[in-house]
């Protein structure tokens, strides 16, 4: 409903007296008026979904929530091929029996948790199809047989791989809330994380406090603290959150019912009855339910919140790979896209994600050229954000946008789907700027480097690169033993040589100059009491 009412819908609340932002006009009282920049204006048949079930107006008689991925999948597409049975005549093909499947391409969107939950469906969908293609799935019941014609996705902010996304050290430098000694010591804790990750625990306050330590200090004092959605905007501690501007209308709009004891009072005195407005939508079987609207509702998280750090990058690497949807075998397309003033989704977490994807064009889609977007010059030709795609992997950057990119750009959204969806060129102009792969390869004896340590053990959560710079342990160059006799002046030398060499590391560390891996060094001298700790950054 957020999506619907304040980003990409084609309508708007507008309060009493306020200016609506598309055509300047004022009114005395409550009135919806019509988005201009809609996705449905892609053109695009556009269906809002509240899901899991819980959520919005979505309910359950029975109180049972989704516990799982495997639930939630399972009741998605249940409701998507009730959809396509009941619109048969404008989304199905090929009549009764098998070989039925959808006349239109398919693309999902959402942002945020969606990250999770679109690639889940995503490849859940791409089995039943090979299921209902070979024939070894007898649809229940048996209208569900229709092919769904699963095209692409454009994910927003996205919650996809925790165990790089949790932490928020490098977008908060880059937005200067943080030095670069606190940005070391967010770094270390970041190892914390991982390793409960790796553990399995995907609920640990080791991960949450990499976030909560960034916001909590942003303003020096109890009494403001930056939006963890949007670095341009400031909270009073202590209150509700105010992100996004609107949400507590829509609240007002849709849950306004006697017999809600959280209902919500509209920001500006109103005559509208909530259960007239749901009677309206089809939607009264929710109070019956005793569902009441909320922006966030909490039996559905308190059911799933124990998988909150559970990645999805096995199932973005099938999708990726998968061999094509229809006769045509059409490849689905991923676009990934972040508003840069986010920090709780934020676009150096998405792309450290992308960056170390076990996918087989991971690494050329690493190198591959940056291109300026200028959104059929919807700011004056002046750039809007930045591109970089190979083959079906897309990923955009959006500026002057944080956690909600349709509500802060809502031009430059609907000019995104529609060159995604169409599949129009984001590339306007190359950067030009010089590429390199700054992963380090090591060579180690002890340690495989080749291990595709993503995909090793997956039940287990993500995995780190085991590198040097990722254990626990820091590093310790020692000595060796030595001849004795005239040999001793031969240590002393390369005992200062090497105390010569670290002071000159330390300094090019300082100045920000790169250094070589631990493991590039072949020292034997003795001991000399040196430690060095390498990060790789």
């Amino acid at each position: 409903m957020d999506g619907l009412w304040l980003e990409n819908g084609p309508f708007r609340l507008v309060r009493p007296k306020e200016v609506f932002q598309f055509n300047g006009s004022v009114s005395d009282d409550w009135r919806i008026e019509l988005n201009p920049y809609s996705w449905h204006r892609s053109p695009a048949f556009v269906l809002y979904v509240d899901q899991p079930v819980g959520t919005g107006l979505s309910f359950t008689k029975s109180k049972t929530y989704c516990r799982n991925d495997e639930e939630v999948n399972i009741d998605f597409y249940y409701f998507l091929q009730e959809f396509l049975h009941t619109f048969s005549d404008v989304m199905v093909t090929g009549g009764s029996g098998p070989g039925r499947q959808m006349k239109r391409p398919l693309y999902f969107s959402g942002e945020s948790h969606a990250g999770h939950y679109i690639p889940s469906m995503m490849d859940y969908i791409l089995r039943q199809n090979d299921n209902l293609m070979t024939g070894t799935m007898s649809p229940q019941p048996s209208y569900h047989d229709v092919l769904v014609k699963l095209h692409g996705a454009a994910i927003g902010n996205g919650w996809v791989d925790p165990f790089y996304q949790y932490s928020a050290h490098k977008a908060a430098y880059g937005m200067a809330l943080i030095d670069e000694a606190q940005f070391n010591a967010l770094a270390d804790s970041e190892l914390e994380c991982r390793a409960k990750l790796k553990d399995q625990q995907y609920s640990s306050g080791s991960c949450f406090r990499l976030l909560d330590t960034v916001i909590s200090g942003s303003g020096g004092n109890d009494q403001y603290k930056v939006s963890s959605y949007d670095n341009r905007m400031w909270e009073e501690s202590g209150k509700p959150r105010e992100f996004p501007i609107g949400h507590k209308d829509v609240e007002a709009y849709l849950g306004n019912i006697h017999q809600n004891p959280r209902s919500r009072k509209p920001s500006a005195p109103w005559t509208i009855n909530s259960e007239t407005v749901l009677e309206a939508i089809h939607a009264t079987e929710s109070i019956m339910a005793n569902q009441f609207f909320a922006e966030c509702t909490d039996p559905p998280y308190d059911a799933l919140s124990h998988q909150d750090g559970l990645g999805v990058v096995p199932e973005v690497v099938r999708i990726l790979d998968y061999p094509g949807v229809g006769p045509e075998q059409t490849k689905v397309r991923m676009l990934f896209f972040n508003g840069v003033n986010d920090l709780i989704c934020n676009h150096a977490g998405n792309e450290d994600f992308l960056s170390n994807l076990p996918w087989k064009g991971t690494k050329d889609w690493t190198l591959a050229p940056r291109y300026v977007w200028n959104s059929n010059k919807a700011n004056g030709g002046k750039p809007v954000g930045y591109m970089k795609e190979h083959e079906n992997l897309l990923f955009l950057k959006i500026l002057n946008a944080g956690h909600m990119v349709p509500m802060d750009q809502p031009f430059v959204a609907l000019q995104m789907m529609s060159t995604f969806m169409y599949k129009k060129s984001f590339s306007d102009a190359d950067q030009g700027l010089s590429r390199s792969d700054s992963s380090v390869s090591c060579n180690c004896p002890k340690v495989d480097c080749s291990k595709d340590f993503h995909m090793e053990n997956r039940s287990a959560g993500p995995m780190m690169p085991d590198t040097e710079a990722n254990r626990s342990t820091a590093p310790v160059i020692t000595g060796g033993n030595h001849a004795i006799g005239l040999a001793w002046s031969a240590a002393l030398i390369a005992s200062l040589a090497l105390v010569s060499y670290a002071w000159r590391r330390r300094q090019r560390t300082f100045r920000g100059e790169p250094v070589a891996s631990a493991t590039d060094e072949d020292f034997e001298v003795e001991d000399t009491g040196l430690e060095v700790r390498y990060r790789d950054d």
